[in-house]
Protein backbone atom coordinates (compact mmCIF):
# COMPACT_ATOMS: atom_id res chain seq x y z
CA UNK A 1 0.00 0.00 0.00
CA UNK A 2 2.62 2.34 1.19
CA UNK A 3 4.42 1.79 -2.54
CA UNK A 4 1.38 2.06 -4.00
CA UNK A 5 0.60 5.77 -2.93
CA UNK A 6 4.34 7.11 -4.08
CA UNK A 7 4.14 4.92 -7.92
CA UNK A 8 3.35 8.28 -9.50
CA UNK A 9 5.68 10.22 -7.85
CA UNK A 10 9.54 11.20 -9.08
CA UNK A 11 12.03 10.44 -6.74
CA UNK A 12 13.04 13.93 -5.55
CA UNK A 13 9.15 13.70 -4.15
CA UNK A 14 9.76 9.95 -2.88
CA UNK A 15 12.90 11.92 -0.88
CA UNK A 16 10.59 14.63 0.10
CA UNK A 17 8.25 12.10 1.57
CA UNK A 18 10.82 10.41 3.57
CA UNK A 19 11.98 13.81 4.66
CA UNK A 20 8.36 14.81 6.04
CA UNK A 21 8.41 11.22 7.96
CA UNK A 22 11.33 12.19 10.05
CA UNK A 23 10.16 15.75 10.33
CA UNK A 24 7.08 14.52 11.80
CA UNK A 25 8.21 11.24 14.24
CA UNK A 26 10.88 13.77 15.92
CA UNK A 27 8.21 16.32 15.82
CA UNK A 28 7.65 17.68 19.42
CA UNK A 29 4.51 19.06 21.41
CA UNK A 30 3.79 22.73 20.80
CA UNK A 31 5.60 25.31 22.90
CA UNK A 32 4.45 28.56 23.11
CA UNK A 33 8.16 30.15 23.49
CA UNK A 34 9.20 29.79 19.99
CA UNK A 35 13.03 29.41 21.14
CA UNK A 36 12.21 27.12 23.44
CA UNK A 37 9.76 25.06 21.04
CA UNK A 38 12.81 25.23 18.47
CA UNK A 39 15.60 24.09 21.33
CA UNK A 40 13.35 20.69 22.08
CA UNK A 41 12.63 20.06 17.85
CA UNK A 42 16.31 21.04 17.61
CA UNK A 43 17.47 18.09 20.30
CA UNK A 44 14.96 15.60 19.05
CA UNK A 45 15.77 15.82 15.23
CA UNK A 46 19.99 16.46 16.35
CA UNK A 47 20.12 19.85 14.96
CA UNK A 48 22.68 22.37 16.23
CA UNK A 49 20.59 25.60 16.61
CA UNK A 50 16.90 26.43 17.88
CA UNK A 51 16.46 27.80 14.67
CA UNK A 52 17.61 24.75 12.64
CA UNK A 53 13.72 22.51 12.90
CA UNK A 54 12.16 25.57 11.11
CA UNK A 55 14.66 26.18 8.65
CA UNK A 56 13.95 22.33 8.06
CA UNK A 57 10.52 22.81 7.55
CA UNK A 58 10.93 25.53 5.12
CA UNK A 59 13.43 23.51 3.14
CA UNK A 60 11.18 20.87 3.39
CA UNK A 61 7.93 23.33 1.28
CA UNK A 62 10.68 24.71 -0.99
CA UNK A 63 11.96 21.27 -2.16
CA UNK A 64 8.48 20.31 -3.16
CA UNK A 65 7.07 23.42 -4.04
CA UNK A 66 10.15 23.80 -7.02
CA UNK A 67 9.41 20.15 -8.01
CA UNK A 68 6.18 21.11 -9.15
CA UNK A 69 7.40 23.38 -11.31
CA UNK A 70 10.17 21.06 -12.55
CA UNK A 71 7.48 18.35 -12.95
CA UNK A 72 5.49 20.69 -15.14
CA UNK A 73 8.34 21.27 -17.39
CA UNK A 74 8.88 17.39 -18.01
CA UNK A 75 4.94 17.21 -18.59
CA UNK A 76 4.73 19.79 -21.12
CA UNK A 77 7.62 21.59 -21.97
CA UNK A 78 7.98 24.75 -22.55
CA UNK A 79 4.16 25.49 -23.57
CA UNK A 80 1.11 23.92 -22.97
CA UNK A 81 -1.85 25.09 -25.93
CA UNK A 82 -0.52 28.53 -26.38
CA UNK A 83 1.65 29.64 -29.50
CA UNK A 84 2.62 32.63 -27.49
CA UNK A 85 6.52 33.09 -26.98
CA UNK A 86 5.80 34.92 -23.39
CA UNK A 87 4.81 31.18 -21.65
CA UNK A 88 7.52 29.74 -22.90
CA UNK A 89 10.19 33.08 -21.30
CA UNK A 90 7.94 32.33 -18.15
CA UNK A 91 8.59 28.58 -18.50
CA UNK A 92 12.08 28.77 -18.89
CA UNK A 93 12.62 31.26 -16.33
CA UNK A 94 10.56 29.77 -14.23
CA UNK A 95 11.87 26.12 -14.95
CA UNK A 96 15.84 27.51 -13.95
CA UNK A 97 15.35 29.24 -10.81
CA UNK A 98 12.86 26.38 -9.60
CA UNK A 99 15.84 24.22 -9.98
CA UNK A 100 18.15 27.25 -7.99
CA UNK A 101 15.93 27.31 -5.13
CA UNK A 102 15.87 23.37 -4.78
CA UNK A 103 19.64 23.50 -5.35
CA UNK A 104 19.81 25.85 -2.41
CA UNK A 105 17.69 23.94 -0.05
CA UNK A 106 19.63 20.75 -1.06
CA UNK A 107 22.59 22.73 0.52
CA UNK A 108 20.89 23.70 3.52
CA UNK A 109 20.04 20.09 3.75
CA UNK A 110 23.98 18.82 3.70
CA UNK A 111 23.95 21.17 6.26
CA UNK A 112 21.35 20.46 8.39
CA UNK A 113 22.28 17.06 8.47
CA UNK A 114 26.06 17.74 8.63
CA UNK A 115 26.77 15.56 5.41
CA UNK A 116 30.66 15.15 5.41
CA UNK A 117 30.94 15.81 1.30
CA UNK A 118 29.53 19.43 1.58
CA UNK A 119 31.81 21.18 -0.27
CA UNK A 120 32.14 19.07 -3.32
CA UNK A 121 28.88 18.37 -3.76
CA UNK A 122 27.78 22.02 -3.37
CA UNK A 123 30.39 22.57 -6.11
CA UNK A 124 28.96 19.83 -8.18
CA UNK A 125 25.56 21.51 -7.78
CA UNK A 126 26.81 25.51 -8.96
CA UNK A 127 29.31 24.02 -11.73
CA UNK A 128 26.17 21.83 -13.81
CA UNK A 129 25.54 22.90 -16.96
CA UNK A 130 22.23 23.90 -15.84
CA UNK A 131 23.18 26.05 -13.49
CA UNK A 132 25.41 27.70 -15.86
CA UNK A 133 22.25 28.21 -18.21
CA UNK A 134 20.72 29.52 -14.84
CA UNK A 135 23.15 32.35 -13.93
CA UNK A 136 23.45 33.54 -17.82
CA UNK A 137 19.86 34.43 -18.86
CA UNK A 138 17.79 33.85 -16.27
CA UNK A 139 19.82 35.77 -13.22
CA UNK A 140 23.02 37.82 -14.37
CA UNK A 141 22.47 37.80 -17.93
CA UNK A 142 23.76 41.17 -18.35
CA UNK A 143 25.99 41.21 -15.42
CA UNK A 144 27.18 37.48 -15.65
CA UNK A 145 30.92 36.88 -13.92
CA UNK A 146 32.80 34.71 -15.28
CA UNK A 147 33.86 32.09 -12.72
CA UNK A 148 37.45 31.25 -14.07
CA UNK A 149 38.27 34.78 -13.97
CA UNK A 150 36.01 37.01 -11.40
CA UNK A 151 37.60 40.58 -12.83
CA UNK A 152 35.77 39.41 -16.35
CA UNK A 153 32.17 40.51 -16.64
CA UNK A 154 30.43 39.03 -19.55
CA UNK A 155 26.51 39.85 -21.26
CA UNK A 156 24.06 36.66 -22.63
CA UNK A 157 21.22 36.86 -24.81
CA UNK A 158 18.76 34.50 -25.33
CA UNK A 159 17.97 33.52 -28.89
CA UNK A 160 14.33 33.38 -29.72
CA UNK A 161 14.22 31.35 -32.60
CA UNK A 162 15.75 28.63 -31.06
CA UNK A 163 13.36 28.22 -28.21
CA UNK A 164 11.22 25.61 -29.02
CA UNK A 165 8.16 22.83 -27.09
CA UNK A 166 11.13 21.28 -25.14
CA UNK A 167 14.17 23.20 -25.21
CA UNK A 168 16.05 20.70 -27.36
CA UNK A 169 18.94 23.12 -28.94
CA UNK A 170 18.95 26.45 -26.88
CA UNK A 171 20.97 28.88 -28.23
CA UNK A 172 22.80 31.89 -25.85
CA UNK A 173 25.07 34.18 -27.02
CA UNK A 174 27.63 36.69 -25.83
CA UNK A 175 30.20 38.91 -27.35
CA UNK A 176 32.33 36.48 -28.44
CA UNK A 177 30.78 33.18 -27.84
CA UNK A 178 27.67 31.15 -28.74
CA UNK A 179 26.76 27.93 -26.67
CA UNK A 180 23.97 25.27 -27.40
CA UNK A 181 22.07 23.38 -24.21
CA UNK A 182 19.49 20.62 -24.24
CA UNK A 183 17.09 22.06 -22.01
CA UNK A 184 15.99 17.81 -20.90
CA UNK A 185 19.71 16.97 -20.83
CA UNK A 186 21.57 19.57 -18.81
CA UNK A 187 17.90 19.35 -16.24
CA UNK A 188 18.72 15.31 -16.26
CA UNK A 189 21.87 15.40 -15.42
CA UNK A 190 21.17 18.02 -12.67
CA UNK A 191 18.42 16.29 -11.31
CA UNK A 192 21.01 13.24 -10.79
CA UNK A 193 23.54 15.14 -8.71
CA UNK A 194 20.55 16.09 -6.32
CA UNK A 195 19.46 12.75 -6.17
CA UNK A 196 22.78 11.25 -5.01
CA UNK A 197 23.46 13.83 -2.76
CA UNK A 198 19.61 13.73 -0.87
CA UNK A 199 20.12 9.94 -1.06
CA UNK A 200 23.35 9.76 0.92
CA UNK A 201 21.74 12.77 3.70
CA UNK A 202 18.78 10.50 3.96
CA UNK A 203 20.52 7.36 4.67
CA UNK A 204 22.50 9.41 7.33
CA UNK A 205 19.47 10.94 8.19
CA UNK A 206 17.69 7.79 9.40
CA UNK A 207 20.61 5.68 10.45
CA UNK A 208 21.76 8.25 13.09
CA UNK A 209 18.00 8.75 14.47
CA UNK A 210 15.48 6.85 16.45
CA UNK A 211 11.94 6.00 15.48
CA UNK A 212 9.02 3.70 16.60
CA UNK A 213 8.85 0.65 15.13
CA UNK A 214 6.39 1.19 12.04
CA UNK A 215 7.75 4.42 11.31
CA UNK A 216 11.25 3.17 10.58
CA UNK A 217 9.59 0.53 8.41
CA UNK A 218 7.97 2.93 6.52
CA UNK A 219 11.19 5.00 5.90
CA UNK A 220 13.28 1.85 5.38
CA UNK A 221 10.73 0.62 2.88
CA UNK A 222 10.47 3.91 1.00
CA UNK A 223 14.20 4.65 0.82
CA UNK A 224 14.81 0.82 -0.11
CA UNK A 225 12.74 1.51 -3.33
CA UNK A 226 14.06 4.26 -4.96
CA UNK A 227 18.16 3.90 -3.32
CA UNK A 228 20.99 2.51 -5.37
CA UNK A 229 22.10 1.14 -1.86
CA UNK A 230 19.59 0.02 0.28
CA UNK A 231 19.54 0.18 3.98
Amino acid sequence: MLLDDVASLSKIQIYHKIFTIIHIQLDKDYHPDKKVYGELLAKSLRFKQYTDPFLFRACLDQLEDAQFAINSFWNYGLQTDSEDFGEMYLRIYGLLNAAYLQAGVVIDLMKLFEYNKQAASKRNLKTSQLMQLRNKIASHSTSYQNPSDPTKFEFFRLAQSTIDKWGSRILIVSFDEQQYFDLRVVLNEFTLIEETILEDVLRLAIQRRQFKKEAMEDLVTLFNHVSSRPL
